[in-house]
């Protein structure tokens, strides 16, 4: 099946707050605990005092204040989200090297982290034709009334990588955009312009010049990230 697992051990918790970026309170076993939030994305609508959460657990052998990473929250209308920003990329990988995505399912080359001009892409990939290309993929956490949005914050980084995936078409190669909701709830996907008008016509321009964009949900249990259903893209 088309999962991720999650191999370190998940424990349970009560979302207190957020301290700051990267930091935040909860409960564990009726002990107030310091997590690491891995993502830089605001997660207002998410983060709410006595939410359910998931923790995972790594003994980082003191060179970390905490062991506990707030691995997914469950949202007020009872979904569970996945909040690691990291993990999508690790997923796509896995999808794209055994062509479980019928709109990637041609290549014969995948490799991660791959610098152009002035961005590194998450993806460098040949298709079986020889023809090189770029993806760049978005974690999403943010719906609003069936429709995922993203960025949930301004994004001048992302609006960048868009302009380097236009240069990159330019040149010849193909250049993909991938939006991962990181839960299960959407019905389409639209990009966020009431917080990011900049990313919002960057997007536009993109697939206009020939970037190609697409969106997937995703199932989220305690221990595993499930490839939900493709999610159709309203850009206007």
């Amino acid at each position: 099946m088309n999962f991720i697992e999650i191999t370190e051990k998940v424990i349970e918790g009560k979302f207190i707050e957020r301290l700051n970026r990267f930091v935040a309170k909860v409960l564990v076993e009726e002990k107030e605990e310091l997590v690491h939030v891995p993502t830089s994305g605001r997660l207002k609508e998410l983060l709410l005092p006595g939410a359910d959460i998931y923790l995972r657990v790594k003994d980082f052998n003191g060179k970390r204040k905490t062991n506990f990473d707030l691995l997914h929250v469950k949202s007020k209308e009872g979904v569970w989200v996945c909040l690691d920003s990291h993990l999508p990329n690790t997923f796509m990988e896995k999808l794209l090297l055994n062509s479980s995505l019928e709109e990637f399912s041609y290549l014969q080359r995948v490799e991660r982290e791959v610098k152009y001009k002035n961005s590194r892409f998450d993806f460098f990939v040949v298709d079986k034709a020889g023809c090189p290309g770029f993806i760049e993929v978005k974690s999403v956490t943010l719906v609003e009334d069936g429709v995922a949005k993203f960025p949930d914050a301004p994004s001048t980084r992302g609006a960048r990588h868009l302009e380097e995936l236009i240069e990159a078409v330019k040149e010849g190669y193909k250049g993909s955009v991938v939006f991962m909701v990181q839960r299960n709830d959407p019905s389409i996907f639209s990009p966020n312009k009431e917080r990011d008008l900049d990313f919002t016509k960057s997007l536009i321009k993109a697939v206009e010049k020939g970037v190609k964009a697409y969106c997937y949900s995703c199932e989220i249990t305690r221990n595993r990230i499930f490839l939900d259903k493709v999610i159709p893209i309203k850009l206007f």
